[in-house]
């Protein structure tokens, strides 16, 4: 037999996408029932991106006599579990534990973070064949290790590239910095303004450019 179920999840949603690691993560439910009023379990299991065994769950919650439209929220202690990427899976059932549906929204912890903490070029001032000396320093301001690439990247007057310089980082712990020093051959650079430019690729952000 096919059960119509008359029963359903509106929204599930979280306080913030991002958590640090150990943060409580906020749920918020809400529930339509069309029909007549009913006892409704709630089930919250939390699962690793990826993985079908759940990691944590939460206890049983029942909304008795259910009927219109009910909010509920829970809180998850995140404390003790990994980076990374989660599922929190939200199942309405009945007393017999017959499935009336079912919600899964996604939260991220750890939070990736980092900032260009100095950048300097010098001369300002210089004759075509000079060298010109950046130095970029990015540190981690986030909860967890960065990977990335520091950029630094000249542009001539009209706003072109005309060189680009990288340094690769990897397990930058937080709290930590890295330093890129680069020299810039201005051979052949033969127009009268450069801008200067550097910022960092990390976890598929970038910062602002300094300049």
């Amino acid at each position: 037999a096919v059960i119509t179920s008359s029963v359903g999840i509106e929204t599930l949603s979280t306080d913030e996408d991002h958590y640090a690691q150990g943060d409580t993560v906020q749920i918020e439910l809400q529930v339509e029932s069309t029909g007549d009023p009913q006892d409704v379990i709630v089930e919250t299991v939390i699962r690793k991106q990826g993985i079908e065994e759940p990691v944590d769950g939460l206890p049983l919650e029942l909304l008795e006599g259910l009927s219109g439209t009910a909010f509920f929220s829970s809180q998850w202690d995140s404390t003790g579990f990994e980076p990374g990427s989660y599922d929190i899976d939200v199942l309405l059932a009945t007393m017999d534990g017959k499935v009336l549906d079912q919600e899964t929204v996604g939260v991220r912890l750890g939070i990736y973070a980092g900032e260009v903490s100095t950048f300097t070029v010098a001369p300002v001032a210089f004759e075509s064949g000079e060298t010109v000396d950046a130095s970029l320093v990015f540190s981690n301001t986030g909860t967890v290790p960065l990977t990335g690439t520091l950029v630094i990247q000249v542009q001539d007057g009209e706003g072109e590239t005309i060189e680009q310089l990288t340094q690769a980082f990897g397990g930058l712990v937080p709290g930590d910095s890295v330093r890129f020093d680069s020299i810039w051959d201005t051979t052949g650079a033969a127009g009268d303004t450069y801008t200067v430019l550097g910022y960092v690729h990390y976890d598929g952000k970038a910062t602002l450019p300094q300049r």
